[in-house]
């Protein structure tokens, strides 16, 4: 039994023993050895998978419609696959499986392809790649694989059956184009080192045959070399084709070329006048040379030399010449002497000899003596030169017979010749004059000059006859001549007055005797000042330049005075600094000088008192009454001319009344606390009344019971306060103003106060009123002057009478709470004081 049951075992049976017996015996009876064990088929967890990959070929497609792989195909590698798997469960008895067909992808896309750069080849439009296709997996067993949205149209095909793992492979084409191809052509100089003469480009694709349109560039100028061995067409490869280099050589050709040199021998003078015929002389070289057509430079064969003879120097009579001859010259003409014929011209230069005249000036009218040193006339032999015959002072002399004496003389050797000019002296009309001036000054009392100066000018002239040459004059004796100094009107001067409205006219008579003494006249106008007054006018300038005062100011014109200004009213007004402190007066009315003036101004305070009146009703019917003060003080400015006080505009001040302790009474106490408002005082409630009452009642304590806190009474706002006249028994409580956050600096006797409040207020000890001071429990920290309440009994009320015991009875009540009330009062003392 246990072998068959290792043998199930190991057929991955698993034996389920459950129900029978541990231990058993075979009884003789087979029916009672009849055993069921049931077995099961082993199973282990499969997964079956699906892997797609991507074949891409690389293919071109001739012009016979043949395709050709050009590249190697990519397959896609196993880190890129596309793997669905599903899970299910192996049968290790039937080797079956059992799927749940719940396919799953970690990726469910390939990775983009990009098409790879082939040489010779150029991809097709729109399949620069394979774009990263989405694969997607459908029927029951996975058998149907598509591409979503292919837009390459992929072949997909399954590479084996398996039924666990299946693989397809999707198919590609990527076809390819010739690529574009080109060389180049190049002509070279091999007369020149192989220097480029031109190029040009083929052009085609890739397997294209084309003509390479080889030439000679330039026939007239070049030769192929090796043209037999020159392509006439070439065929593109996948790589090109290789450059293409065609090789000129220059073509020549024979020239002549000839040259001639002439060289003239000249003989001149210094200006270069033949003075004998010339001689010429010529030479002719001729020259062959190789022309290289390419380049156009010629190879000239060199030529032999040849000379121009001596010329010697020609004799002239009168003239010296430079040089004894010309000498003899060899010619050798050098490659850049043939362009042009040359043509020299050479000169023997002569030069005249030097000759002179003389010229002479002699003065008829001083017994023809000679005027000035002699004159030589210079030149050469055969020169034409100018006498250069001239007055000698123009300004003096005259000369004689002018119009006969030579304008030029031509020189000749040795030649003595003496030209005589005679002068005599020039007379001139002549003329002096006198000028007379009459000068009109126009001053002030104190000689200051008031108005420019007039001057009148009279010019008398004299005639006479003048010697040049000695200088000497003879004046008309007989010369009289009479002139008139014009009447000239006075100057209007404004603020002044002149003591001559005018100048007369006045006639001067001038003769030959008296013609160089002086006749020059003054006059002079004298000016007084004008009297001159202005007006000192104040204003005031705190009331919109209202005049206050008014004065006057007396002097001359162009007088300086002093203003004399004064405050007209010290108690009231300062001056505004600026005003004029001295004038001078003009011509016309000289401006209102005004002066300014401010207010006086003094800072003051005043003081405003709240009071709190506190009313205790007690149970008897008595009442006692208790006040409380505040002192508030606001700053002002006050007008010393107006009487006028402008109060601290933007003030306000908060305050807290104190805590007033309410009398104690045995077997009662006060329903709320007295005291602790909080009073708000600005510019606007100033005036107002602000002070308040209390009413304090009181309630029997509860037997047997602790004492219960009091809670104190809320602030009353002065505005909603009660009527003082009618009795409250709890104040409605407002909010209080928020003080200032920054606390205000205390006040001191020698400066205005900033208008901090004081809290005043009574003790009562013995009916006296004792004044104290307590600090305010506020964050100002203000010492304010507080009153403690003051105390007042009333009998307001009475006790109901019920006869004479009754009435007794109520006396000695009223005692009774009068002593509990002093004791009390006598007990918060004795605390306070503490």
């Amino acid at each position: 039994m246990k072998d068959e049951l290792d043998k199930l075992t190991n057929e991955n049976y698993q034996i389920d023993m459950t129900g029978l017996p541990e231990n058993s015996k075979y009884q003789a009876d087979d029916n009672n050895n009849n055993f069921v064990i049931h077995v099961k088929h082993r199973t282990a967890p499969a997964i079956g998978s699906r892997a797609i990959r991507e074949k891409i070929s690389y293919v071109y497609v001739d012009q016979n419609g043949v395709e050709h792989t050009i590249h190697d195909d990519y397959i896609t590698d196993a880190a890129d696959r596309v793997v669905f798997i599903q899970h299910g469960t192996l049968d290790l008895v039937t080797d079956t499986y059992t799927w749940q067909h719940d396919w799953t992808s970690t990726t469910g896309k390939f990775v983009r392809i990009t098409s790879p750069e082939i040489q010779g080849y150029v991809v097709q439009p729109g399949m620069e790649a394979v774009p990263a296709q989405e694969v997607a997996i459908d029927g029951e067993n996975g058998d149907k694989i598509s591409v979503v949205n292919d837009q390459l149209g992929g072949k997909i095909a399954q590479t084996n059956t398996d039924h666990q793992v299946q693989t397809w492979v999707i198919s590609y084409k990527i076809y390819y184009n010739a690529a574009p191809q080109s060389t180049k052509v190049t002509y070279v100089d091999d007369d020149e080192q192989g220097k480029e003469i031109r190029s040009n480009e083929i052009t085609g694709h890739t397997f294209d045959t084309v003509a390479t349109g080889i030439a000679n560039p330039d026939s007239t100028k070049y030769d192929l070399v090796d043209s037999d061995n020159l392509p006439d067409e070439i065929v593109f490869s996948t790589t090109g084709y290789p450059k293409i280099t065609v090789h000129l050589k220059h073509k020549h050709t024979q020239v002549n070329r000839s040259v001639t040199y002439d060289r003239t021998i000249n003989f001149v003078d210094e200006t270069g006048k033949q003075m004998a015929d010339p001689e010429k002389q010529t030479l002719t070289f001729n020259q062959t040379g190789d022309k290289d057509l390419a380049t156009g430079t010629i190879k000239w064969v060199p030529v032999d030399s040849q000379s121009f003879e001596k010329v010697a120097a020609k004799n002239i009579a009168g003239y010296t010449s430079d040089k004894q001859a010309i000498s003899a010259e060899t010619v050798m003409p050098s490659d850049g002497d043939f362009s042009e014929n040359h043509t020299e011209n050479l000169k023997i230069t002569y030069k005249a000899d030097p000759q002179t005249v003389k010229v002479v000036y002699v003065d008829d009218d001083n017994n023809g003596s000679q005027i000035g040193n002699t004159q030589t006339v210079s030149g050469v032999t055969d020169e034409t030169v100018s006498t250069n015959i001239s007055n000698p002072d123009s300004t003096k002399y005259e000369i004689v017979d002018a119009d006969k004496l030579p304008e030029t003389v031509t020189l000749k050797p040795n030649d003595e010749t003496v030209i005589m000019v005679h002068l005599k002296h020039k007379l001139a009309d002549t003329s002096r004059i006198l000028k007379t001036t009459r000068t009109i000054v126009y001053v002030n009392e104190q000689g200051k000059q008031m108005a420019d100066p007039v001057n009148q000018t009279l010019i008398f002239t004299q005639t006479g006859k003048k010697d040049l040459v000695t200088g000497e004059i003879t004046w008309d004796p007989d010369y009289t001549q009479s002139l008139t100094w014009k009447a000239v009107t006075s100057p209007q001067i404004a603020g002044y007055t002149p003591d001559l409205t005018k100048v007369d006219e006045q006639t001067e008579t001038v003769k030959d005797a008296d013609f160089t003494k002086g006749h020059d006249q003054m006059v002079v106008v004298t000016y007084s000042a004008n009297d001159q007054s202005a007006n000192v006018v104040y204003v005031d300038d705190d009331n919109h330049g209202a005049t206050i005062d008014s004065g006057t100011i007396t002097g001359k014109t162009d007088q300086t005075v002093p203003t004399n200004v004064v405050n007209p009213d010290d108690t009231k007004y300062e001056l505004v600094p600026g005003y004029e402190t001295e004038i001078t007066f003009g011509p016309d009315k000289h401006p209102e000088v005004i002066v300014h003036v401010r207010h006086k101004k003094e800072n003051v305070t005043r003081t405003k008192d709240v009071t709190l009146t506190v009313t205790f009703e007690l149970p008897d019917g008595t009442q006692v009454k208790k006040t409380a003060t505040i002192n508030f003080i606001q700053n002002g400015v006050k007008d010393l001319a107006t009487g006028e006080t402008t109060w601290q505009g933007d003030y306000q001040e908060s305050s807290k009344f104190a805590t007033i302790t309410a009398p104690e009474v045995p077997g009662y106490h006060p329903t709320s606390t007295a005291g602790g408002q909080v009073i708000t005082v600005n510019t606007n409630n100033w005036d107002k009344d602000l002070d308040l009452n209390q009413v304090i009642t009181y309630e029997a304590d509860p037997s047997n019971q602790p004492d219960i806190p009091i809670t104190p009474s809320e602030p009353v706002s002065p505005e909603n306060q009660p009527d003082q006249n009618t009795p409250s028994p709890k104040l409605e409580p407002t909010t209080p103003a928020t003080p200032d956050d920054k606390p205000a600096k205390p006040t001191t006797n020698d400066k205005p106060n900033k208008g901090k409040p004081h809290v005043q207020g009574f003790e009562e000890h013995g009916h006296q009123a004792n004044r104290v001071t307590q600090p305010h429990g506020e964050a100002q920290g203000h010492a304010r002057r507080v009153v403690q309440p003051n105390v007042e009994q009333q009998a307001q009320g009475k006790l109901p009478q019920t006869g004479e015991k009754e009435t007794q009875t109520g006396l000695l009540g009223l005692a009774v709470v009068g002593l509990s009330s002093l004791l009390a009062l006598l007990g918060v003392k004795k605390k306070e004081h503490k």
